[in-house]
């Protein structure tokens, strides 16, 4: 399960907020770390959303280990800039008589996606240039479908605005590793309801035109499963209405993938109604049987 898409580098997810977004984060870090591999987990919202799923306050822009094998952190953009400036150019004098005044700052602010772009670059940084290299893979729980867009076109916003010099040049290495489909990988979650379903119908070629990640797989969560047994016939009724959309929401996506070639992995996750927090290793080894993948590349080739 999922042994090509944690080969990679790097996986973005997305989707609709609302849809567990962060919880596949989680799962997808945990069940990466059983592989023996070192993961960070990675956001840049406002509110930290993954450490408080393992037990952690708000953490901020430092890399905290959460689990064994598993550190989260969350992104701030001009951080990221001092980080850029001061640790990958060496410029830390540079940045503290240069950056640090209220008349630069201003300018930069102004450059279009700019904070944005200097996320990705710590990204990118994390995964590919940092000498110590301690982290396998690199999941980024990105924010929901028009935020994500907004976020992942900025590294060819800046390299089409004109500027010239070091960091253009270092966008230019940002968007080509986005772009490297050994190296990054997109994850859509979505959820078995109409209007869910709909609105990642609508993202799906959108993503694929103004994303440069690939698209590598679509995680239907909270897909309703049950045992059969002696229940009242109105709790039988929601029990079979539940099931039956969970199976057309499965059936309507995995059919467009055909025709589309968006991508040719459906995973689809359990409801299970509650997620323990703290999120341990164990919950998440024990929902893994429950995970039901398909892949259907030969079909489509």
């Amino acid at each position: 399960m999922f042994s090509q898409l944690l080969k990679k580098k790097i996986i973005f997810i997305s989707g609709k907020g609302g849809t567990g977004k962060s919880v596949m984060s989680a799962v997808l870090g945990l069940l990466a770390a059983q592989q023996g591999k070192r993961v960070l987990l990675a956001e840049s919202q406002v509110f930290d959303k993954l450490s408080p799923l393992f037990g952690y306050g708000a953490i901020g822009h430092n890399e905290v280990q959460v689990a064994e094998r598993v550190s989260c952190i969350k992104l701030d953009a001009k951080r990221c800039f001092a980080e850029y400036v001061m640790l990958h150019l060496g410029m830390e004098q540079l940045y503290d008589r240069v950056f640090r005044n209220g008349l630069v700052t201003s300018l930069l602010d102004a450059i279009p996606g700019l904070d944005e772009t200097m996320i990705l670059g710590r990204l990118f940084h994390t995964c590919e240039l940092s000498s110590s290299q301690k982290y396998d893979l690199v999941i980024f729980d990105g924010p929901a479908s028009g935020h994500f867009l907004n976020l992942m076109a900025t590294p060819e916003t800046i390299i089409q605005s004109g500027l010239v010099g070091p960091l253009v040049r270092e966008v230019g290495r940002v968007q080509a590793f986005l772009k490297d489909s050994s190296k990054s990988a997109g994850v859509i979650v979505t959820l078995p309801e109409a209007l869910v379903m709909n609105e990642t119908f609508e993202f799906l070629p959108i993503f694929a035109e103004k994303v440069p990640v690939p698209l590598a797989a679509i995680i239907l969560n909270r897909a309703y499963v049950y045992e059969s047994g002696n229940f009242p016939p109105a709790i039988q009724a929601y029990f079979d209405r539940k099931q039956a959309e969970t199976q057309r929401s499965r059936e309507d996506l995995v059919d467009l993938l055909r025709k589309t070639r968006f991508c040719d992995k459906v995973y689809t996750f359990p409801d299970i109604q509650v997620v323990p927090e703290p999120l341990k290793p164990q919950s998440v080894y024990d929902i893994a049987p429950l995970i039901e993948g398909m892949d259907f590349a030969a079909e489509l080739t």
